[in-house]
Parts: C-alpha cells; sequence; structure tokens
C-alpha cells in the first residue's frame, strides 16, 4: 500500500513538473525540483538557503505551512495566495512581505527583527523595522520579537488575530488595541512595559503573560472577566487588585514586593497560584481559595500553614525555604501527591501517613528524627530526606514502590533491608559500616551512593565475589567511595577484577591508582580524568558493568 502511494506521489510530481516546464522559468523549475522532497504534505520546509529569488513554485507544490531556516535571502514579492502559515527560523530575510499581496496567511511565527532587510532610506534603522502587516486580513497569530520599537500601527487593524506574541521588544510604542476584539492570547513579556491603561480595551483576553517588566498597577485588568491565565511574575506591584469572584484559573505573582494581599482572597475560582518569593509571612488569605490545586509559596518567610488546612483539592505543594515549623494543617489535603518543604525547621512529618496519593516528597534540611511514616504511602516514588537527624530506616522493605531514596548527611549506621524496587540509594556522610545484609535485595538497584568509612571497603568483596549477587544488578551499579581508602593505602585487592570492573577516578588520586595498577587484580581496570568533579570531591567511582 505505502509503495503504491509513493508511486502516485511521484507520477503527480512529474505532472506538476510538466506543467511547471511550459508555465513558468527554468529559474522555478528548479527551486521545484530541489525543495519538491522536502514537501510533507501541504508542508514544506527549506533550510539553510543563500537566496531564493522566487516562492511562486510552491503554488505546484500546494503548500499550506512554509518553514524557513536560516536562509538568507526570501523574496516575497510573487508568493502565492494560497499560504496559510509561515514559520522563521533563525536569521532568514523577507524581502518584500510588506508589499506583498498574502492575504490567507492565519499564523507567522518566530518574526525577528533580523528578518526584515533595513532600506537606506528607512527612518526606522537596525532593529525598528518591521513591515505594516494590516493588508493580511486573516492572519490569527503573529509573533514579533526582539525589536528596539514595535509601532500598533503597522498590525493594530488585523481584526481577526487571535495570539499576539510582543515579547523581548525594548519598546512597544502606540500600543492601542480597540480593533483587536478577538485576541484571546496575549505575550508582552520582557517588554520595558510600565503601563497597561489600554488591555481594558480587550474584552476577549483569556492567556496573558506580562511577566519581567515593570508593571506597579494592574488595576486595568480587574474588569476583564474572561481572563483565566495571567502571568506577572518579576514585575513592581504591591497591591494586586482583583474584582471579586475573579474568573482567573491560573496567576503567577512571583518576585513581586508584596505588601497587601487582601484582594487575593477574590481569587475564588483559581487552581494554580504562585507566590514564589513576595515577601509573604501570613497565608492565612488563602482560606477561601478551595479550589487551588498547585500551589508555590517558596522563598518567603512564611512559619505556618495555617491558611492550607481547607484546601482539600490541593495536588501539589511547593513551600521551600520558608521559616515553617510544623506541617499538621495538611491533615486534611489527602490529595497531595508532590510536597515539597525543604528548608525549613519542621521536626515532625507524622502528618503525611493520611496523604495516600503523594508520589513525591522533599524534606531535606529540616530537623526531623523520624521518616517511619513514609512507610504508609502506597504510591510514593520519591524520597528527599538529605541532612537531617534521621538514625532509624529499617522499615524501608515495606516502601513498596519507592525507586529513589536520598538520606545523606544523617545518623543512620545500619542498614539490613530494603525494598526491592529501589533504583537510586544515597546514604553519603551517615555512619554505616555494612552493607552486605541488603545488597542481595536490591534487584534493580542502578546507582549506590554512600562514601563510607575505611571500614566498609571490605565489605565491598562479598558483593563482587558471588556470581548471583552481581548479576541481579543487570545493568550499571556505581559505587561513590570515599578517597581515604588512597590516602592510608589500602590495597585494591578488596575490589577484584571482576565482571569487567572499571575504575573512573580524579586526578588528585591518579597517581595512587597508577601505582596500583602493577596489581594483579587491578590489570583489566581502566582510568580517566573526569573534569565534571570538583576539586574538593576526591571520589572514587567504581562501576560493575
Amino acid at each position: 500500500m505505502r509503495e503504491m502511494q509513493m508511486r502516485e506521489q511521484m507520477m503527480k510530481l512529474k505532472e506538476q513538473q510538466k506543467h511547471l516546464y511550459t508555465t513558468d522559468s527554468a529559474k522555478q523549475l528548479q527551486y521545484y525540483q530541489k525543495f519538491a522532497q522536502n514537501t510533507v504534505g501541504h508542508e514544506l520546509s527549506i533550510k539553510n538557503e543563500k537566496y531564493i529569488q522566487s516562492l511562486k513554485f510552491i503554488k505546484q507544490l500546494e503548500v499550506r505551512k512554509l518553514i524557513l531556516n536560516q536562509c538568507e535571502q526570501v523574496n516575497f514579492n510573487d508568493i502565492p495566495d494560497q499560504l496559510q502559515e509561515l514559520q522563521v527560523i533563525g536569521d532568514c530575510k523577507l524581502n518584500g512581505i510588506e508589499n506583498s499581496n498574502i492575504q490567507s496567511l492565519t499564523c507567522i511565527y518566530g518574526m525577528r527583527h533580523t528578518n526584515f532587510h533595513q532600506r537606506e532610506n528607512a527612518l526606522l534603522r537596525n532593529k525598528n523595522f518591521i513591515p505594516n502587516l494590516n493588508n493580511m486580513k486573516y492572519l490569527e497569530y503573529l509573533q514579533l520579537s526582539s525589536f528596539n520599537q514595535i509601532n500598533f500601527e503597522d498590525f493594530a487593524n488585523i481584526k481577526p488575530l487571535k495570539h499576539l506574541n510582543l515579547s523581548g521588544n525594548e519598546q512597544i510604542f502606540k500600543a492601542e488595541f480597540i480593533n483587536l476584539q478577538s485576541l484571546t492570547h496575549l505575550d508582552m513579556s520582557r517588554s520595558n512595559i510600565s503601563n497597561i491603561e489600554s488591555l481594558n480595551q480587550i474584552k476577549s483576553l483569556q492567556n496573558v503573560n506580562l511577566s519581567n517588566n515593570k508593571i506597579v498597577d494592574i488595576s486595568a485588568l480587574q474588569n476583564l472577566e474572561n481572563i483565566s491565565y495571567l502571568n506577572l511574575k518579576s514585575n513592581q506591584i504591591t497591591k494586586p487588585v482583583f474584582c471579586e469572584n475573579c474568573s482567573l484559573i491560573s496567576l503567577d505573582l512571583s518576585y513581586n514586593e508584596l505588601i497587601d494581599t487582601t484582594q487575593l482572597s477574590n481569587l475564588v475560582f483559581v487552581e494554580q497560584l504562585c507566590l514564589v518569593n513576595t515577601n509573604l509571612q501570613d497565608i492565612s488569605f488563602l482560606t477561601q481559595l478551595n479550589n487551588i490545586k498547585v500551589l508555590d509559596i517558596s522563598l518567603n518567610n512564611i512559619n505556618s500553614l495555617n491558611g492550607l488546612s481547607q484546601m482539600k483539592q490541593l495536588t501539589t505543594l511547593l513551600a521551600s525555604v520558608n521559616q515553617i515549623d510544623s506541617i499538621a494543617d495538611l491533615h486534611t489535603c489527602n490529595q497531595l501527591q508532590i510536597l515539597l518543604i525543604n528548608k525549613n525547621k519542621i521536626s515532625d512529618i507524622s502528618v503525611i501517613q493520611h496523604m495516600q496519593m503523594l508520589e513525591e516528597v522533599d524534606v531535606s534540611n529540616n530537623t526531623i528524627t523520624d521518616i517511619s511514616h513514609i512507610q504508609y504511602l502506597p504510591n510514593l516514588l520519591v524520597f528527599n530526606g538529605d541532612n537531617n537527624v534521621i538514625k532509624d530506616i529499617s522499615f524501608l522493605e515495606k516502601c513498596k514502590n519507592l525507586s529513589e531514596l536520598r538520606l545523606s548527611h544523617n545518623l543512620i549506621n545500619n542498614i539490613n533491608k530494603i525494598n526491592s524496587t529501589l533504583s537510586i540509594l544515597v546514604l553519603e556522610d551517615n555512619q554505616i559500616i555494612n552493607i552486605d545484609n541488603f545488597l542481595p535485595q536490591a534487584k534493580q538497584l542502578r546507582t549506590l551512593s554512600l562514601n563510607f568509612q575505611i571500614a566498609t571497603i571490605f565489605s565491598m568483596k562479598e558483593l563482587i565475589k558471588n556470581q548471583n549477587q552481581t548479576l541481579v544488578f543487570n545493568k550499571s551499579l556505581i559505587f561513590h567511595i570515599s578517597k581515604e581508602i588512597y590516602h592510608k593505602n589500602y590495597q585494591m585487592k578488596n575490589v577484584q577484577n571482576y565482571n569487567n570492573l572499571s575504575l573512573v577516578t580524579q586526578k588528585s588520586i591518579i597517581g595512587m591508582l597508577i601505582k596500583n595498577m602493577t596489581n594483579t587484580f587491578l590489570k583489566n581496570i581502566v582510568t580517566r580524568f573526569d573534569n565534571y568533579m570538583e576539586d574538593t570531591q576526591t571520589e572514587l567511582i567504581a562501576q560493575i558493568l
């Protein structure tokens, strides 16, 4: 069937080529023959062409979407009307697009200042010149980025326009939206904007990105009832204003110095709220926001989660780097799937045993002593408890689905049993002296990072001397072993050359390795330098392949 379709396509191309001989110039035939093979369906991709004198040949190829990638010069004067989508990648020069008669275009992607030839007598030079696009009466998607100045008059009358991306422009001039009443998506991020008063003209707006600007007052958005997604990240907003029963579903106010959060309680329909680094101390205003599913309040000065007790729809909570000392208020949040509360002052996490949906938990850099409650979480996949005061992990065998466990910098001295599903186990800087007991159970283990005390190296021979124990690891098992084995000149007998053992080390200990290369135990060991390791991390990585 596929061969038949290919034959039919080849016959069609030959017919079009024959027609081209009689109706067009030899130059058009040359373009046709060159680009016909790049046409898939109604889409043509042209890459790294120095000069395309005419695009008229795309009519014979029935192209609807044209992708120009790093083409030095393209002449648009005689492009057929059938083209609907234009995507520009890189520094393509589009000659004559402002004078072309393309009225069928519905989408223009990736337009930048480098895409247009600068006229010798142009008043606006360098990164200022853009063509007048008002004659493209079907255009629905327009992206214009990285200009010094954008003059709204050049596209202000394209009434069907729905998506307008003006991100990364240094100045947007005469921004009047009165004729763009079909506009639903607007991106004016990174454009040095301080005044957004003209936005109150666009009642149809649904998705707005105004991040990384200089906006102080957002009252112009208050009466835009259809906005669902609003990004105001990294501005100068101190008192956000929202109408009652605001329709917003997603709001990002991160990196604003909020002083008054009173009106945030009007966001009764919001499902995703980001308030990262907003100078928050009290989050009681969140009490009424019962529809929130994703909440990010990281990098603040919050000491209590008392505003979250009614958030029964909450699935993701990001509250890292705060002053939180208790998570007891989360006892009703039984839909939580992701909980990141690292770098706080938490000592007790017993409440998480009621959160049966949890899949990922990060409680690193706290003062937690007991994590046994994770054994009651049937869906838990990832747990990070680094930098706490944990001693006991005897319950790990009961964590049936756990695949990644990080417990570095704790007080663990014994590890007897682990669950068979673990693939990553990181226990650096603990007090473990033996690994023999749990290794036979670690059938899925791929990465084991321990940084043992010296005595532990002797137990490694139990791992590699027994064929059954070695084969269960199937793929590579990586050990991170303390550098002190070399400093005290321990022989390498205990890291026997079994199952193609290879060693990767850092420059600071390569001398000792070379010395030991004469040892019969190391006759097949391969050494190399690894630049990615920091100078302070003089570790040896033994890898069983």
